[in-house]
């Protein structure tokens, strides 16, 4: 009885109970889960956010609320989404823009009810402690996932061979890019560069706090996993949040502390990572191309901005709307030759160039305004 009673007290730790706001608790707890699933797959938590989204729209019908003026700045992306939908009636690809805008719902509905729906310190710690919870989680999945790809029995002899193509040792293998533990292969449940996001979100939440033994510990995983799933869109952001770490201190012995910290995750995350040498190695193989009948990741990702700039230049104001924009991307790269990027039909792999894309500068004001006004409001340096 005393372990079911401890069970049960311990399972609603996470959670919230606001008296006589059911729809609130229940919107919050919706966001909680949702947010513990988020790492281990878009499919497990999206049920839980479309299930705060409706709760929240419904609160928001059944209780008069107050609201902050400040936060009508956030009006701004229901306005973006407003103009998606205009922009239909230039669009030729009905089917295509009306399924980008259900995906883009919640552009429209969530800045109304967190314009309405107050957050409060309590409730973002427990967010950002399931979080974590759900990032451990996954990566005690994918080291799993890892080892039972790279341990198999040859001649009755268990083997550890964690390179894909077979025959390498761990550091060849590793050293080689064709690891079980590294990049893409380390990230079975979700996209790498989504949950190196999530770590470093969780990385500039946690950092606030004192520095325990125990987040100690959790930051040594945190940034082992970083290192592991060697996404160098997060490698540049971390870069970023180091320099911003080192500017934010007025002690000069703090000062030299955090540039030196600075010095050492660039030597272990730029110098020793071998994800990152092959990327400077493609960019700049890049420029000895003749023809473009294979391209790698990054050399795919410069000729997807070579279009977006030919096409955003034809089309600066409204764009080519909403259902055409990756159309006329595609009908770039066949003229282009991009032969790659026409097979998989990249989009523009930037939200600011698809935003243009879409519906150009007019849309793209009202997307980066909230952005600007956080920025100038300097509450906080992150």
């Amino acid at each position: 009885m005393k372990l079911q009673r401890g069970l049960l007290n311990n399972i609603k730790i996470p959670f919230v109970t606001l008296e006589n706001e059911f729809l609130i608790s229940f919107f919050w707890n919706c966001i909680i889960l949702g947010s513990f699933l988020l790492p281990l797959g878009v499919n497990p938590s999206t049920p839980f956010f479309i299930l705060a989204m409706l709760a929240g729209v419904i609160s928001l019908f059944t209780k008069k609320r107050n609201f902050n003026l400040s936060d009508l700045t956030f009006l701004s992306f229901p306005v973006l989404f407003v103009i998606m939908c205009i922009s239909l009636n230039y669009s030729f690809n009905l089917d295509v823009g009306l399924k980008l805008l259900e995906r883009f719902l919640p552009l429209f509905f969530l800045p109304i009810i967190f314009i309405f729906i107050k957050e409060d310190k309590l409730v973002v710690k427990k967010i950002f402690h399931v979080l974590l919870a759900g990032i451990i989680i996954s990566f005690l999945i994918n080291v799993f996932y890892a080892f039972s790809s790279s341990l198999f029995y040859l001649n009755e002899v268990l083997v550890f061979d964690p390179s894909i193509s077979g025959g390498h040792s761990f550091v060849e293998s590793f050293s080689h890019g064709g690891s079980y533990f590294i990049g893409g292969e380390f990230s079975k449940l979700i996209h790498p560069s989504y949950i190196a996001l999530y770590i470093l979100i969780t990385v500039i939440y946690f950092n606030r706090n004192k520095v325990t033994k125990a987040m100690i510990v959790v930051y040594s995983i945190l940034f082992l996993y970083l290192f592991l799933l060697a996404s160098r869109a997060s490698f540049a952001v971390l870069l970023m949040l180091a320099v911003l770490n080192v500017f934010s201190s007025q002690n000069k012995v703090a000062r030299v502390k955090r540039v030196f910290i600075m010095v050492l995750i660039g030597a272990v995350f730029y110098g020793i990572n071998p994800r990152v040498r092959i990327l400077f190695d493609r960019i700049s193989d890049f420029t000895k191309k003749e023809n473009y009948n294979y391209t790698t990741s990054e050399q795919s990702r410069m000729l997807t901005y070579l279009s977006c700039k030919r096409l955003i230049a034809k089309a600066p104001v409204f764009g080519y709307g909403v259902g055409d924009a990756n159309e006329e991307l595609l009908i770039d790269y066949i003229e282009s030759d991009y032969l790659t990027n026409a097979k998989y039909e990249y989009n523009a792999h930037n939200q600011y160039l698809q935003t243009m894309l879409q519906v150009g500068v007019f849309g793209l004001v009202f997307l980066t305004i909230p952005f600007i006004v956080i920025i100038m409001r300097k509450k906080n340096v992150y």
